[in-house]
């Protein structure tokens, strides 16, 4: 089986922007934009948001989520929050200061209208006549349905995925919706570690004067996951090493450059076919990996000291237990000796 040397992104939410990662240029020849936003007023808005770069785009007017089928879909004031869930009354009274003004939550989100969408999933677009390729990196920013999205794209995920950048809710914003554990939880079982909150955001529950403000309450944020090593996906060697090169393009893009390292050994331990080699030299994100393996071997390979070869552990036993020297005799010797010395010298001046 050829493996697929595309670099694949899926963008859901957020008006084609989702999560704040947008692929480098250099690697714009030899990659797939997928967007998905189901609100069709402002498809024209995210084409002018992607027009002007080589990289090729698929926009699709679909609303994701764990299983097809049709739901009522709210649109808001603020149409970034437009979602398949209402606000938990319990947050409604919560606000935020952003640009330059007071985002009262049950102002902002309250429905102004609703239609009925028809709801797809991931899985079942990449099984379709035309299927679309499943992800590489898959970036979800969902009003309170960003779980439903990961699990109705579990198939792909298992099969191809290496990165997910997803909203999390820490507290029940959204009535009825999953929370950031059960999140963690389906990640885990797919083979993706938590890597970071690349971004936290909060709400106050009182609206207070400007100079009565602090700190907020902790809402929500961006959870980005990485695939491990030993679950890397593909059907065969080749597969599973053109997934360890994007890992670790991915790993090094992002930032993690010691993961980044790991992978690119365990990619160096697989032995694909002389054609597999060929083709992926011809790419740009590959490229880039051969640079980095160039610059790995140049690098002197110089380490600090290991904490237990600098510490030994009887030192370190020794500096955490208990001294004894004080006893309780020894204290109250103290205690004695303070008070004759207090007595002396309230006599020396006459008390």
């Amino acid at each position: 089986m050829n493996p697929d040397f595309t670099f694949v992104m899926h963008h859901v939410g957020a008006r084609g922007g989702a999560c704040g990662f947008a692929l480098p240029p250099a690697f714009h020849a030899d990659a797939l934009n997928v967007l998905y936003e189901p609100d069709t007023d402002c498809l024209k808005q995210v084409e002018e948001r992607i027009s002007g770069t080589a990289l090729k785009t698929m926009v699709l007017p679909y609303a994701l989520g764990e299983k097809p089928g049709r739901a009522a879909f709210n649109f808001h004031l603020d149409p970034y929050t437009n979602s398949f869930r209402r606000v938990n009354p319990r947050y409604a009274g919560y606000s935020k200061f952003t640009q330059q003004t007071d985002y009262l939550y049950e102002e902002t989100i309250k429905p102004l209208r609703q239609v009925e969408l028809e709801v797809r999933t991931i899985d079942a677009l990449a099984r379709g006549n035309q299927p679309i390729p499943p992800p590489d990196f898959l970036l979800v920013d969902t009003e309170g349905t960003a779980y439903e999205v990961l699990a109705g794209a579990r198939d792909s995920l298992d099969a191809r995925t290496l990165a997910v950048s997803v909203e999390v809710e820490f507290q029940p914003f959204w009535d009825g919706e999953k929370l950031f554990g059960d999140t963690w939880r389906l990640m885990d079982e797919l083979g993706f570690d938590l890597v970071a909150f690349p971004m936290l955001s909060g709400a106050s529950p009182h609206r207070a004067p400007v100079g009565l403000r602090g700190r907020e309450f902790l809402i929500c944020g961006d959870a980005l996951f990485l695939r491990r090593v030993d679950a890397l996906p593909g059907a065969d060697e080749d597969g599973r090493w053109v997934a360890a090169n994007k890992l670790a393009c991915l790993a090094f893009w992002l930032g993690y450059t010691e993961y980044g390292v790991k992978v690119l050994a365990a990619a160096d331990g697989l032995t694909p076919r002389a054609e597999s080699r060929a083709q992926a030299a011809k790419l740009s994100y590959m490229k880039f990996i051969a640079d980095l393996r160039d610059a790995i071997a140049q690098t002197p390979a110089r380490l600090p000291p290991l904490f237990n070869a600098r510490y030994s552990a009887a030192a370190i036993q020794s500096r955490f237990e208990p001294s004894y020297a004080i006893t309780v005799p020894g204290i109250k010797g103290r205690i004695k000796a303070h008070l004759i010395d207090q007595s002396k010298k309230e006599e020396h001046h006459g008390l």
